[in-house]
């Protein structure tokens, strides 16, 4: 299982290999200044012809180059960070060069550009702007569309219906309750995971040999053939996700893994945390233990699911693990199915996420979190004769099976700072509020008019007869497989 050291070029910043990292700094676009030092630990090795050039622990070590805050929004809608990363240490102490950019943050429902900076999110660019209709000419009543969307009610419902300052009042009252203003300035604490472009080779002086997998035990491979190969969904029993990891401990074991991994166990689906669930989609912010769909696997319901996050409820990895019948040396065996859902789509009355149809790439992610923890005592890739030829519109596979012993967690690379509590930007009441009613009236009068909207539209139409390369898409196809 290698980091891909190869070139596959996508943007200016995709030129050479890609490896996986996890911040052990804070940085923010409120607190963060040009020249802060940032680290972060590699969790996905770098190999390349049978040796490792940038081992898992190592630290990779830049510095902040840019970082604009929203602040009150009189200047700027979106915050913005960009760092570069320039020297990389190894394990042993010995440091090195480094020339690297970021290309992801994992999870993130920030953007990354082709430039390498992380552009914010339009803080009144949700979908309760949407009340106060389009606007065809300027005209005074334009500059106070503001006050109607942050009362939360449109005009044309004030012009049906009058409401008195007190009733007003009411409503602006019931919205801060029920709709929550997101958070505008962007804040990566430590514990999150990026994807950096290395624009060369890296420089090593030390090239250790790549470890060869010891042979997989003629039972396992056994064990893993016989374990189906879908779920299913309950209600219209339709093929659901692809079986394509294995584990081998008890419930306890695994659990703990999971945990020391940063993987968090998933509530149920009740009235309570769909309440959570829309309160995370119109605060634009994540939910970390946000509910999982129930699939099915031979007609039982997963014994366990966990997930893992970062600040949107839009994008996460998730696994679902059912216990099989019997045992493996004496341990108990788990089926699990592992996707990464990357967006929210429409479905009937309500939504669903979309899963990004790579599936390898999530359970090579869940291995190296895993091993990263110190939980893994040995893994294996084993070939299923099953799905040899396996072909569907939303999935693409090797179709092999991750096969994973659970050992107990040893925790070799701690994040350091992670135990501390996320600095936040510490504003009174009436400053938040005077930024909330900027960013909204901004939104108001440049973006709720038909011609903007019409330009959207116009763009969409034209994208579908002259496609472009998507970052964020490129960008995930960089990710490491096995």
């Amino acid at each position: 299982m290698t980091c891909p050291c190869k070139a596959r070029s996508i943007s200016s910043l995709s030129q050479g290999p890609v490896i996986e990292v996890r911040l052990q700094t804070h940085v923010s676009s409120y607190l963060s200044r040009p020249g802060d030092e940032i680290r972060a630990v590699v969790v996905t090795p770098c190999k390349k012809d049978g040796y490792v050039l940038i081992p898992r622990g190592s630290i990779a070590i830049g510095h902040v180059v840019q970082a604009h805050r929203v602040g009150y929004g009189l200047v700027r809608e979106r915050a913005s960070l960009k760092f570069e990363f320039n020297a990389w240490e190894h394990p042993d102490g010995t440091r090195h060069k480094l020339s690297a950019d970021l290309v992801l943050i994992d999870n993130a429902r920030e953007e990354v550009t082709n430039q390498g900076k992380v552009k914010g999110i339009l803080a009144a660019g949700g979908a309760p702007g949407f009340i106060l209709g389009l606007w065809r000419e300027p005209d005074p009543s334009t500059l106070v569309r503001s006050a109607y969307g942050f009362a939360g009610v449109s005009r044309f419902l004030l012009m049906k219906a009058p409401f008195t300052p007190l009733g007003v009042a009411g409503v602006v009252a019931l919205r801060f309750l029920v709709v929550r203003w997101p958070e505008p300035e962007i804040h990566f604490s430590p514990g999150t995971d990026m994807l950096l472009s290395l624009r060369a080779t890296p420089e090593t002086s030390v090239r250790q040999p790549e470890t060869v997998p010891e042979p997989v035990p003629e039972p396992l491979v056994e064990l893993a053939n016989a374990q189906p190969i879908e779920s299913m969904r309950p209600r219209s029993g339709s093929a659901a996700d692809i079986t394509n990891l294995l584990f081998v401990g008890s419930k306890e074991e695994v659990e703990r893994a999971f945990e020391q991994a940063g993987w968090n166990l998933s509530e149920p689906l009740n009235r309570e945390t769909g309440i959570r669930i829309c309160r995370a989609i119109s605060a634009q912010r994540g939910y970390p233990t946000a509910p999982m769909s129930l699939l099915r696997l031979e007609g039982a319901s997963p014994d366990m699911m966990f997930q893992k996050s970062l600040n949107t409820f839009t994008k996460r990895h998730h696994i679902r693990l059912w216990k099989r019948p019997g045992e493996y040396e004496g341990k108990d065996i788990w089926a699990a199915a592992a996707t990464h859902d990357t967006a929210i789509r429409p479905s009937g009355f309500g939504f669903t996420h979309e899963t990004d149809p790579f599936i390898d790439r999530e359970r090579f992610k869940v291995l190296q979190d895993l091993k990263f923890a110190g939980c893994v005592e040995q893994a294996n890739l084993i070939d299923r004769p099953k799905l040899s030829g396996f072909s569907r519109p939303d999935t693409v596979t090797d179709g092999r099976m991750a096969v994973v012993r659970i050992r107990e967690c040893n925790r070799p690379f701690e994040i350091a700072g992670s135990d501390y509590p996320l600095p936040v930007q510490r504003k009174g009441f009436y400053r938040r509020l005077a930024r909330r009613f900027v960013l909204e009236g901004r939104q108001a009068v440049t973006r709720g008019n038909v011609y903007y909207w019409g330009y959207r539209v116009a763009r969409l139409g034209i994208s579908r007869f002259f496609p472009v390369s998507d970052h964020a898409t490129g960008v995930a196809s960089l990710r490491p497989v096995d």
